[in-house]
């Protein structure tokens, strides 16, 4: 069942032992905390998470990082949280509420609780969506609506990549979303 209605409000921002879906955090040379996923070639792995930002509005990430005596290398380069050019859900923001709103699913006993989840989430120089992050969520009791959401942004179109220099880029997008009743 859909709630009455859902409202989106829209913040841009950018925001062991080596095996598959490993995670490790190592500190990058601007100080910012990176915390690692090792993909399925054990020699590889993306950014997962970035912490400590300070001031800063871009990420370096180096190419190869080590941990426990391994040698990684790093899938993609810089992810941005400020790019001259924002990624775009395909068509706009109308098109990103109405794509939610056509696509929540609910059970009948979360509709009667207010709820905001905000995720950041990666968008790929080929408008695929990875790392996607509960940053956190003003949901009562129900983890429905925290699901749902990451089931909502795990289903989106490809979208418009982030432009910085001309070029696509990697980068971070900030996506409250907020289910309520009118």
């Amino acid at each position: 069942m859909k709630p009455a209605a859902l409202f989106l409000f829209i913040a841009l921002l950018l925001a062991g032992s080596p095996i598959s879906a490993q995670t490790f955090t190592k500190v990058c040379s601007t100080g910012q905390e990176l915390e690692y996923r090792v993909l399925s070639d054990p020699k590889t792995v993306e950014v997962k998470k970035v912490t400590n930002m300070g001031s800063s509005s871009n990420v370096i990430i180096p190419e190869e990082v080590s941990y426990e005596g391994r040698e990684f290398e790093d899938k993609g380069d810089t992810i941005l949280r400020d790019p001259e050019v924002r990624a775009m859900f395909p068509g706009g923001v109308d098109s990103l509420k109405k794509f939610l709103n056509e696509n929540v699913k609910l059970s009948p006993r979360c509709i009667e609780v207010q709820c905001v989840v905000i995720l950041e989430f990666v968008v790929e120089i080929d408008g695929s969506i990875t790392s996607i992050n509960v940053l956190s969520n003003y949901c009562g009791a129900c983890q429905e609506y925290v699901n749902d959401a990451v089931r909502l942004v795990k289903a989106m179109p490809k979208w418009d990549p982030a432009q910085d220099d001309g070029q696509p880029c990697r980068s971070y997008f900030l996506l409250p979303v907020s289910y309520c009743l009118r």
